[in-house]
């Protein structure tokens, strides 16, 4: 507190230079809200002085009204001298694009409509101000306006031979915002189209036509048009980039469409037909139609659809996982089971399917037995537990796995040997030996616990394993004295 003082006049001088050269981007040092919370009023007021200083200056007003909206929150201030500065003839074509983003932001729409009139009067190819002036239209409740204005800017362009495919994306995307839906998706359409005749056939994945298909699902979608939703959904997602983040988000769009579609079994019993006459599926589509079945809770019809995709896709870890957890969900064990198997035999090395499939033959025994019914799971549930280790003999996780399943059941000794495993293949972490210890203690092997112990205390393990004293001597504690 003593220094505040001195330490805001330091402040305000560094304010004024970085106003006065004009530099885009404040020090942390100057802005409200980190260092200077209480002191907005003072360092609005340092900033006015210096625009006031030269109020002609078209580099100081934007550096000055750059500060306000950005650092100061000061929106209708900025705008008050953006406007002076317009007045007086100082504003270039930069400063009035910043007064109309500046009055839309402030959602003053109406204000903004002469400048843009102006600018387009003096630019009249200009698309992105049209664009706004149809959006300003829009906000200021001006449909008639609007309406011409949209048609004005359709005759204007296809008469110079400037309807070209950048030009109509942005006026799809002022449609949209004016809740022109139709004409958006329309415009969208014709984008596409434009753009797959520039390109050459196959040319492979293209993120940029598969962001105007999602686009056009989305808008299609919202006008309930649900088979076009969803073909436009499903090209977002053929066409999407190779990463894992588009295609995610391609698939989340035809998630959404399909989560939202009034029709969805009307659209299917049509999709029956089509691939029944045609031979060719989907299973791309398959598994996210059941997988919206799924979220639903109808899982009959999720199960049918996941089936179908599993068929045409049977390497698809997906579908098994949904499939299983649509079994599970419906109470249906013994098929919850059989894609447990399903779904080992896909990734051999995953031991916790392993552990998932041991773990639910297992319930199922007990269900048979409490039925008073002979089990024919004990065997299978066993295999399951062994395939465990079978699928990666020498990684030291499938042998814990199989550790943690015997520990499960009480059956020391074979846990005992598992861990010994773990131990041999992991010598340079503790994990193994502090679970034989463990392992040792239960089965009542107090010696060879004892043993086991005496190696963990000798041995100097990396700085990471920081808890390894606390566990071993939790585990020494349990030793009969």
């Amino acid at each position: 507190p003593a220094l505040d003082a001195r330490a805001f006049k330091l402040a305000l001088a560094e304010l004024k230079l970085r106003l006065l050269t004009s530099e885009s981007s404040h020090h942390q040092f100057t802005r409200y809200g980190n260092a200077w919370g209480d002191k907005a009023a003072e360092l609005e007021r340092a900033a006015l002085q210096v625009y006031e200083e030269r109020p002609q200056s078209l580099s100081r007003v934007i550096s000055v009204t750059h500060y306000l909206h950005h650092d100061l929150h000061a929106l209708a201030k900025a705008i008050e001298i953006l406007f002076l500065a317009e007045r007086d003839k100082v504003l270039d074509s930069a400063g009035r694009e910043r007064l109309v983003n500046y009055l839309q932001l402030a959602e003053r729409y109406a204000e903004s409509i002469p400048l843009l009139e102006g600018v387009i009067e003096r630019d009249p190819y200009a698309i992105a101000y049209r664009a706004q002036l149809l959006v300003a239209y829009h906000r200021a409740k001006r449909p008639q306006q609007m309406q011409e204005s949209l048609a004005a800017i359709e005759k204007h362009f296809h008469a110079a031979g400037r309807w070209n495919e950048q030009n109509i994306v942005t006026l799809a995307d002022a449609c949209n915002e004016c809740e022109l839906i139709e004409q958006a998706a329309g415009y969208w359409d014709e984008a596409i189209s434009l753009h797959q005749r520039a390109r050459p056939r196959g040319a492979g994945r293209d993120e940029e036509l598969s962001g105007l298909y999602k686009k056009v699902a989305r808008a299609r979608s919202e006008l309930g048009q649900t088979k076009p939703a969803i073909d436009a959904a499903l090209a977002a997602v053929v066409s999407s980039g190779a990463g894992f983040e588009q295609q995610t988000d391609a698939r989340s769009v035809l998630d959404e469409v399909l989560s939202q579609a009034k029709d969805l079994e009307d659209y299917l019993a049509q999709w029956d037909e089509e691939t029944a006459k045609s031979g060719q599926d989907s299973p791309l589509l398959r598994r996210a139609i059941g997988q919206c079945f799924q979220e639903r809770g109808d899982y009959a019809r999720a199960i049918t659809q996941l089936r179908h995709a599993a068929r045409l896709q049977p390497e698809d870890k997906q579908i098994r996982e949904s499939l299983i957890d649509c079994y599970a969900a419906s109470e249906q064990p013994e098929a919850e089971i059989k894609e447990l198997i399903a779904l080992a035999n896909i990734d051999r090395h995953d031991a916790t399917i392993y552990e998932r499939l041991m773990g639910r033959m297992a319930n199922r025994s007990t269900d048979l037995v409490l039925a008073g019914q002979a089990s024919r799971w004990d065997a299978e549930a066993e295999r399951a537990a062994t395939s465990i280790v079978e699928a990666a003999p020498s990684e030291a996780e499938t042998h814990a796995s199989l550790a943690k399943i015997r520990e499960n059941q009480a059956r020391w000794d074979e846990a005992i040997v598992q861990w010994e495993q773990v131990a041999g293949l992991r010598a340079l972490e503790p994990s193994g030996l502090l679970g034989l210890a463990g392992a040792q203690i239960r089965g009542k092997h107090f010696d060879a616990a004892r043993e086991t112990l005496k190696k963990l205390r000798a041995a100097k393990w990396p700085e990471r394993f920081n808890t390894v004293d606390n566990e071993r001597m939790n585990l020494e504690r349990q030793l009969p004295k």
